[in-house]
């Protein structure tokens, strides 16, 4: 009897001791998911028969993407009738690596490109009396009517091991500060930099002559 309780609690402690071990080996590796932002995925064209892996070889990197917006007033607003708003734009957005050819650390070449399509906001054209400013956007994505527009055209390298970095050329403040948070609605006050909100600053599809030490 006394060995039989023995046994029992001998086998009980290898149980527990062998929980841990089974709850880590059943917890999934991080994704790289953070307050909303997920780990980059393979793009829609997967490695364009070759040609995205030999142009990253060469320290290319770049990200093609496009975006539509629509909104629709099925009554009230400023202007009561009915109406379907539509917006889209396509963007480049690219970083050449300098480093390899000029042996200047973290030298690179950074650039944006947009596309936008369609003058067409729901919130100018049926939501808001058109005499005063608004103060949302229903389509975050709308501004500037349908043109192409230079984002971005800088060049950056780092100073003192990388802990010092320096950015000159047509740049935008989210290159710095105020990155795109997730747009999980396309509200202007849901979607993009939050500095945007003071109609001061210039969104990413705008570029302005300056430098940055950070």
């Amino acid at each position: 009897m006394h060995n039989k309780k023995i046994n029992q609690l001998l086998i009980g402690a290898a149980l527990a001791a062998m929980v841990p071990a089974v709850s880590a080996a059943e917890t999934p590796a991080w994704n790289g998911s953070v307050l909303g932002f997920e780990a980059g995925q393979q793009g829609l064209l997967g490695d364009m028969l070759g040609i995205r892996p030999i142009l990253e070889e060469n320290g290319f990197h770049y990200n093609l993407g496009y975006l539509n917006e629509m909104a629709y007033n099925a009554g009230g607003g400023y202007d009561h009738d009915k109406h379907l708003a539509y917006i889209d734009q396509v963007a480049l957005t690219f970083t050449q690596d300098l480093e390899r050819w000029t042996g200047i650390p973290d030298a690179r070449l950074e650039g944006n490109i947009v596309n936008r399509n369609h003058d067409d906001n729901l919130t100018t054209k049926r939501l808001q009396d058109p005499r005063v400013s608004f103060n949302d956007l229903s389509q975050e994505s709308w501004g500037g009517g349908s043109i192409t527009r230079l984002g971005w055209l800088t060049f950056a390298r780092s100073f003192d091991d990388r802990r010092l970095t320096w950015r000159i050329g047509m740049m935008n403040k989210v290159q710095t500060f105020d990155q795109i948070i997730p747009c999980d609605f396309q509200l202007l006050t849901q979607c993009g930099g939050k500095s945007a909100n003071s109609l001061t600053w210039n969104n990413w599809n705008i570029h302005t002559w300056g430098t940055t030490l950070e």
